[in-house]
């Protein structure tokens, strides 16, 4: 990014040449024991309106790590009522720790006046559900369906309880026709031990 501040330093720079020309604009970020950047989270006054007109439902993406220092980068997300991504905010941390995952999520609330939303979808990871659940305990998590699906791809090898499980997870039922198709798999394949 740039060679003289390093590339934490241009980064912080142009956070806060972006906060001076938009007082709407937050971020916040921490360092380690060392002055590195630890963590960080950023987001614009567009990501604070549409997170107050879209914000019932969060999705929480902790899995990147597509950057050149592999560092998670977790993405607060969701989709509006046309159906495209909108980004409510994004963070840059350290590890995966849950005092980590805690501060961000802390942070997040902050700058989003400590509205919490109705929903999170998150994967499945312990860490992030502890954060969540100290910080948006009003909030019901769910697991993301992504995640779900590459699970049953990774663990259940009979074909056909695969695709019920497919469409269990991906297809649109109601409650009475979700629960009789699973009411039928289970019996179907002797698996009310499981």
């Amino acid at each position: 990014m740039n060679s003289e501040l390093g590339d934490a330093e241009a980064a912080m720079n142009w956070l806060r040449i972006k906060g001076r020309e938009d007082p709407n604009f937050f971020f916040m970020y921490s360092r380690d024991g060392e002055g590195r950047l630890a963590t960080l989270f950023w987001r614009d006054n567009a990501s604070f309106l549409n997170y107050k007109a879209f914000g019932d439902v969060l999705i929480i993406d902790s899995t990147y790590k597509m950057n050149i220092y592999e560092l998670p980068l977790v993405l607060f997300v969701c989709i509006h009522n046309h159906r495209g991504s909108v980004i409510f905010g994004c963070g840059l941390l350290c590890n995966e720790k849950e005092h980590t995952f805690s501060w961000l999520i802390e942070i997040f609330m902050s700058s989003m006046d400590n509205v919490a939303p109705k929903t999170v979808v998150v994967d499945g990871d312990e860490r992030l559900h502890k954060a969540l659940h100290t910080h948006m305990p009003s909030a019901r998590q769910r697991l993301c369906s992504w995640h779900i699906g590459r699970k049953v791809g990774q663990n259940v090898k009979n074909l056909k309880v695969h695709k019920v499980l497919g469409k269990l997870i991906y297809a649109s039922y109601n409650i009475e026709e979700w629960d009789l198709i699973w009411d039928n798999l289970i019996a179907e394949h002797g698996l009310a031990d499981n």
